[in-house]
């Protein structure tokens, strides 16, 4: 016949088996950004800076003048942007026609290649013009130039004067280290014939065209700040307790 006792005991047994949960998946965690280097602010693109009358560029790895020198005074065709472009009373000629005759059309300063930190006192760093060179070339002759501080510039040529080494569009480099100083320039200066310099560091011959482009220079004794972090405390150690002491319990007597 029917036994309660068996449902009992299998009313037990169920009781006791363990719950099966559904796996959890870890928690995944947002992967941690790596650090960035403050000073590794990138190309720079110049803009004109009208208190100090040249393209200027912010702190970089590079700055480039863009378009802004391209051309040379007012030549047919070819009105340089805010022309001069001068730190100094240096003056354009206008004679010519635009990519006819002598113009300074690009000026970029930068770091050797693969160097990715921001221009610093002390780096190596590279002047390229991209000029315009009359016929074939040979009449037209490239100073380089650079000073310490634009709001105050004394001009240093960087090596011998150049020749242009072919008609049109050409490129010219010089190399040089950079100063101590936040806000230095450097100077191209192409003209027609090989014409002595002025106390301002430039031609001023009709086809003559001087071109200035600001950069900023990290300083080698002021770094930028890296963002600090909370000092790191060192665990308190407790110091060891002595167990208190219990008188005797006394023996009965």
């Amino acid at each position: 016949g029917y036994d309660v006792t068996d449902d009992l005991v299998f009313l037990v047994k169920e009781s006791q088996e363990p719950l099966t949960s559904a796996p959890t998946s870890t928690p995944t965690k947002n992967p941690t950004p790596m650090p960035t280097n403050e000073d590794d602010s990138g190309p720079q693109s110049a803009a004109y800076d009208p208190s100090l009358g040249a393209p200027k560029c912010s702190f970089g790895s590079s700055c480039d003048s863009q378009g802004l020198l391209d051309g040379c005074g007012t030549m047919t065709n070819g009105n340089e942007p805010n022309q001069p472009n001068t730190l100094n009373s240096c003056y354009d000629g206008s004679g010519g026609t635009y990519h006819s005759d002598e113009s300074v059309d690009k000026i970029v300063v930068s770091q050797a290649p693969g160097i990715t930190s921001d221009m610093t006192e002390g780096d190596t760093v590279t002047i390229t013009a991209t000029v315009w060179c009359w016929s074939t070339g040979a009449p037209d002759y490239i100073d380089f130039y650079y000073a310490s501080d634009a709001t105050n510039p004394v001009w240093v040529q960087i090596g011998e004067r150049q020749q242009c080494p072919g008609g049109g569009a050409q490129t010219v480099t010089a190399e040089y280290t950079l100063p101590e100083g936040d806000i230095q320039a450097v100077r191209v200066n192409l003209m027609y014939n090989s014409n002595p310099a002025s106390t301002d560091s430039c031609t001023t011959g009709g086809y003559d065209d001087t071109d200035d482009l600001v950069i900023s220079v990290r300083s080698t004794s002021a770094p930028n700040p890296q963002p600090s972090s909370s000092p790191t405390q060192s665990p308190t150690t407790a110091q060891p307790t002595s167990p208190p002491s219990n008188s005797p319990t006394p023996l009965p007597s």
